[in-house]
């Protein structure tokens, strides 16, 4: 009787020892586990890099005259349809989709004066013919971006009102021999509404190629039409 009572003490310490090691173990898995869980999430939360709040870009490219008046006596005013688009901007972004801005974008186009048939007379009387246009745009915008990818592929859509300055050059000319040529400045003021989209890549954490196309149109449409469609290449700086 006395060996069983030994045995069964013998066993109970066997079991309550393995019960011990079993609850250690177990505790000491949990605890690597929870502190690996933990190591893992801030890990994935350090890598998410916040997004960037300022954007400075700068592009170049072709705009469109589609309000310029052609006159099929003079077959070289079509080249002022076509111009040189070219600008830069400055955003600031206050949300994650929500930003504000001011730019300026200008577009130039010239003419070959030697390729243009004058309103003159055959007697040689002078005539006024437009030898190059430039549109020079000023204003603040409003900006919503979206990040398709954070910090990778963004879009965006600005809309603005601001101040636009239209001047043409032209030369007054005269046929009689020899020939004289005068040039004449003429100005006009209007404002615009300047709405465009866009699209940045990223090629560096903060600098990225983008593409953008606008259109103003005119709020005056009393005053000088200035109504023309732009697309462009730039670099985007991002911070």
């Amino acid at each position: 009787m006395t060996h069983f009572l030994s045995f069964i003490k013998l066993k109970t310490l066997i079991l309550f020892s393995f019960f011990v090691i079993l609850c250690k173990f177990s505790y000491g898995l949990s605890s690597s586990s929870a502190e690996e869980m933990k190591m893992d999430t801030v890990s994935k939360v350090q890598t998410v890099q916040p997004l960037p709040k300022f954007r400075i870009g700068a592009q170049i490219g072709y705009g469109y005259r589609f309000d310029r008046i052609s006159d099929s006596d003079l077959p070289g005013m079509n080249n002022l349809k076509h111009s040189l688009s070219y600008g830069g901007d400055l955003s600031y972004y206050f949300s994650k989709y929500i930003g504000a801005g001011i730019k300026y974008n200008g577009i130039y186009s010239k003419t070959n004066l030697s390729k243009i048939n004058p309103y003159g007379q055959p007697d040689g009387s002078a005539s006024i013919t437009p030898q190059s246009e430039g549109i020079h745009y000023i204003g603040a915008f409003l900006s919503i971006r979206y990040f398709v990818i954070p910090n990778k592929h963004c879009l965006f859509a600005n809309v603005g009102v601001g101040y636009i300055r239209y001047r043409e050059k032209t030369v007054s000319i005269n046929n009689s021999k020899p020939i004289k040529e005068n040039s004449v400045v003429f100005a006009e003021n209007t404002l615009a509404l300047f709405p465009e989209i866009g699209y940045d890549f990223f090629i560096t954490k903060s600098l990225a190629v983008g593409l953008l196309v606008s259109s103003p149109v005119g709020l005056l449409k009393d005053r000088v039409k200035v109504g023309h469609v732009g697309a462009s290449l730039g670099l985007r700086f991002w911070k």
